[in-house]
């Protein structure tokens, strides 16, 4: 009986301190609300997030799994719609404003990254993506092969993050 109070216990202080960490830390109130939309509008479920603690932000990280099967072009969408919505979350919330000292975030100020798996775990294979992510200002999609258990690194695809941003607000118009 002890050990189900304390345990009891433990979990609704561990609901309030998390309840007040999001009102005391902006950034992390504007990446929960980010991650809502995406879950609305692309069916992405956030598993991870990390930000900067401090006088500034210096990195966000996000990342989501997704498990739908998709293949570039959709990917491609979802991976845009998600970035420009943090971007323009966090660049356009006042009470970020003051940890933004080196000016609006950026993409090279962003990690963001997007698995493709089913409800078991299992990646998606060719001709679908397992995993696209953000690297200098690049989107990577990558390919694999659950037979061997690995990426299939020299099916890997790359385009400038700009490119896949004029693709799709020209598929957009």
């Amino acid at each position: 009986m002890r050990g189900g109070l304390f345990l009891l216990l433990m979990l609704l202080a561990s609901c309030s301190s998390k309840e007040s960490v999001m009102n005391e830390d902006p950034l992390l109130t504007v990446i929960h609300k980010s991650a809502g939309i995406q879950k609305e509008k692309n069916k992405l479920s956030l598993i991870a997030s990390n930000c900067s603690n401090g006088d500034e932000i210096e990195e966000v990280s996000l990342q989501y799994l997704s498990h739908k099967k998709m293949e570039i072009p959709e990917v491609r969408k979802v991976f845009v719609e998600s970035v420009e919505n943090i971007l323009d979350l966090v660049n356009s919330d006042e009470k970020v404003d003051p940890y933004l000292k080196k000016g609006p975030v950026s993409l090279d100020q962003l990690n963001v990254s997007i698995g493709f798996a089913d409800n078991n775990g299992e990646l998606f294979e060719p001709p679908y993506i397992a995993y696209a992510y953000l690297y200098e200002q690049k989107i990577y999609y990558c390919y694999h092969d659950n037979l061997f258990g690995k990426f299939i690194i020299e099916e890997d695809i790359e385009e400038s993050y700009y490119d896949a941003l004029q693709l799709v607000q020209i598929k957009n118009k």
